[in-house]
């Protein structure tokens, strides 16, 4: 039986302190970011919209939009729940790729997701068109493609998200009604 010697005994602390450190960190991150997407998860994007709607910013400057998967169900029940997660994995790699850098986006749950662009609804509305045409223009190897609905909405400082939430839920669904794959502003009714 050898004995540690104090060196070594204080190079084993370290390396348990630090794999705690890394467990710890991978925890933190996990709690924050959806397993399947890796976009931000609904709790985390919540609280970075709120940190978000504490600064200054233009009135009308930004917009909040909420995106849905059209016909995911069918996706998911012709094709398989695999080809369900490509088409969502598929979804967040575009979005993050054409959107991160204009606003913040995260996934809401399910097949929505959820974004703030630093743009007003009117070019909100352009960029996320570019976005749907993208998405549509590619073909899954099954033979489907993945289209959009999406809702917008105009953001001002100090805005609650679960109201204005309710005004792109409303776009959404009348993105849907008037037939899907489309990109439409709130209106007042």
């Amino acid at each position: 039986y050898e004995k540690f010697s104090p060196d070594d005994a204080y190079i084993t602390l370290i390396c348990a302190f630090s794999s705690y450190r890394i467990a710890f960190w991978n925890s933190l991150l996990s709690a924050q970011y959806d397993e399947l997407t890796n976009l931000p998860n609904r709790k985390y994007f919540t609280g970075q919209f709120a940190s978000e709607m504490q600064t200054d910013f233009p009135a009308g400057g930004h917009s909040l939009f909420l995106l849905d998967m059209d016909r995911f169900k069918e996706i998911n029940d012709t094709y398989g729940h695999s080809a369900g997660d490509d088409a969502l994995r598929f979804l967040a790699e575009q979005m993050n790729d054409n959107l991160s850098s204009k606003g913040f986006i995260g996934r809401w749950g399910g097949d929505e997701f959820i974004g703030v662009l630093y743009e007003s609804p009117d070019e909100a509305v352009g960029t996320l068109r570019d976005l749907s045409t993208s998405l549509s223009s590619i073909s899954f190897k099954e033979g489907f493609s993945v289209s959009v609905s999406v809702g917008v909405c105009a953001l001002s400082p100090g805005e609650d998200l679960l109201e204005m939430l309710r005004f792109a839920d409303r776009a959404l669904y009348h993105a849907k009604r008037v037939g899907r794959g489309r990109v439409e502003i709130y209106q007042e009714m």
